[in-house]
């Protein structure tokens, strides 16, 4: 069986290769033998099966070797080039400051975020003139020209909007350059995140689905120029008239909280409509009425409120100089002690109150956000924080005139403006928000959209505070059922307590933005203020 025992023919030329520490037939030690790769001397070599197989056929057994080892780094290397064209496989849940943990930012979701998001510098362009809105493509974003340029006075000129884009190209282009959103805002972008953030401060899916019936309705009555309030309806159901640029600016908004922007597939030609509206050529970012009755004190920081963040979200360069003019426009505007009066009146007669103080405080804060340098901001909205704080009384309530009686409407107003700027933990936050929560409405019909507008952004940006979770706990036990339940089937919310300047538009705006709180903003914590997340 098998070979035949193999000896070697030249027994000499053996005894020449034996090792010198073997002498005459001396065997080597018991221990060595273990170490040797062949059998000692005197002993027949028998050849297996596998090593005859060997032998015969060394070259191919290399060849075989090499192809496997080649295979192997063929497939390390397809892996590494997933993994750079993907990205790291952790999820990211786009955090905002003081809020949930922080992770690793996933690539996949920055670059679909960076798709909503256009830079009018880049040299790359695409063009598309639609014929009417309807025929716009929305899953496609808006680039405007980078030569147009806001002029001396009058708006965008009509012509920046019609560039449309090609998006999904343009958005591989400019893949590698950061347009990230500030962090304070950035969770409302994100479809997953937004929910969990709404989960984990304690709303649920019903909340989202007001929220996306509040906007089907905002869409269905927006009128063909792109605004809304001209047919507008009052308490009663009668016709009535809301400013146009207010009521625009505040359904704008709407869509913009929850990160609707000009390539949103349900919503896109709702908003660039919006857009265009309140940039036409009759609408300056300069109020031209702003002196006229009291309207223009709250539509221009309204309108601007809306801009800024249109502007700080999609990054439309044509934005930028009107977001800039119409914020420093507040800026001058400001009564010598601090606050807004109507008609952005000066000297001592004018009328000046803390409502009206606190839209055009909103309005910087979102001129903040942008980024964009405008002089004199910082020093305006510290002279608005002492104006605030010397509104309010001595109950915890805020006052609607320095020196007159607190009011409960106006509570959240102030509690909300000393949060925006260092002093979300000052001992004049901390009293308002205990009043508002020993006081709160328990059922729609009593419940006024002005005051709860603003007190459920005073105890939702209470989150931030050390031991401030508390009053949004309190807050928010009755707060959503409430608002949900109201809901009409249609997607508006109907009259509940009376309020100066109730209508349909201005009801369902103001209580869809309220819903939003959620996740709209991050709170601000402590001393900081939104200047301090932006930079």
């Amino acid at each position: 069986m098998g070979e035949p025992n193999q000896h070697p023919e030249n027994a000499s030329h053996e005894e020449s290769q034996q090792p010198k520490y073997i002498k005459d037939n001396d065997h080597l030690p018991e221990e060595i033998y273990h170490d040797l790769p062949f059998e000692p001397i005197g002993v027949p070599i028998q050849e297996t099966t596998m090593g005859r197989y060997m032998r015969e056929h060394r070259l191919l057994n290399s060849m075989l070797m090499s192809l496997l080892i080649l295979l192997i780094l063929l497939w390390g290397l397809w892996d590494l080039i997933i993994f750079a064209a993907i990205g790291s496989p952790d999820g990211t849940d786009f955090t905002a400051a003081n809020a949930l943990p922080s992770q690793p930012k996933n690539v996949e979701q920055n670059i679909k975020l960076r798709d909503r998001q256009h830079s009018t510098s880049h040299r790359v362009t695409f063009s598309f003139t639609p014929k009417k809105p309807s025929d716009i493509p929305i899953e496609d974003g808006i680039k405007l020209n980078a030569e147009k340029i806001l002029p001396p006075t009058g708006g965008i000129p009509e012509t920046g909007f019609d560039n449309i884009g090609a998006f999904k190209e343009a958005g591989e282009i400019l893949g590698d350059l950061d347009w990230g959103l500030p962090k304070e805002i950035e969770a409302r972008c994100d479809p997953k995140t937004r929910i969990n953030r709404l989960i984990s401060k304690g709303g649920t899916h019903d909340t989202e689905k007001a929220i996306k019936r509040g906007l089907d309705w905002l869409k269905a009555n927006q009128s063909e120029d792109g605004s809304w309030g001209a047919m507008d309806k009052n308490a009663a159901g009668n016709a009535t008239q809301m400013d146009k640029n207010a009521a625009t600016g505040m359904a704008l908004l709407c869509f913009l909280g929850h990160c609707e922007l000009t390539n949103s597939q349900a919503y896109g030609a709702t908003v660039l409509k919006a857009i265009k509206f309140l940039t036409s050529d009759s609408n300056p970012p300069e109020d031209q009425n702003i002196g006229q009755g009291n309207r223009g004190c709250y539509s221009h920081p309204i309108r601007t409120y809306a801009l800024c963040e249109a502007y700080t979200m999609t990054k439309i360069k044509a934005l930028e100089g009107y977001a800039r003019r119409a914020a420093e426009f507040v800026v001058k505007g400001q009564h010598e002690d601090g606050g807004w009066a109507y008609g952005y009146d000066k000297g001592p007669t004018a009328h000046v109150d803390l409502s009206v103080t606190g839209w055009n405080v909103q309005a910087l804060k979102a001129a903040i956000l942008t980024g964009i340098k405008i002089d004199g901001l910082d020093e305006a909205m510290d002279k608005a924080i002492a104006y605030t704080k010397r509104c309010q009384a001595k109950d915890g309530k805020f006052a609607y005139k320095e020196g007159s009686g607190g009011k409960v409407s106006l509570t959240g107003t102030g509690v909300l403006c000393l949060q925006l700027w260092k002093n979300a933990s000052s001992p004049e936050a901390t009293k308002g928000l205990e009043w508002i929560v020993n006081n709160l409405a328990t059922e729609w019909s009593t419940v006024n959209v002005y005051e709860w507008y603003y007190h459920a952004q005073a105890c939702f940006q209470a989150n931030g505070v050390s031991g401030g979770p508390k009053y949004w706990k309190a807050w928010n036990k009755d707060f959503q059922g409430i608002v949900i339940d109201a809901q009409a089937s249609d997607g508006h919310w109907p009259h509940g307590a009376h309020f100066h300047g109730d209508s349909d538009i201005y009801r369902t705006t103001m209580t869809i933005l309220m819903l939003e709180v959620y996740y709209r903003y991050a709170p601000v914590g402590g001393g900081k203020t939104y200047s301090d997340l932006r930079n």
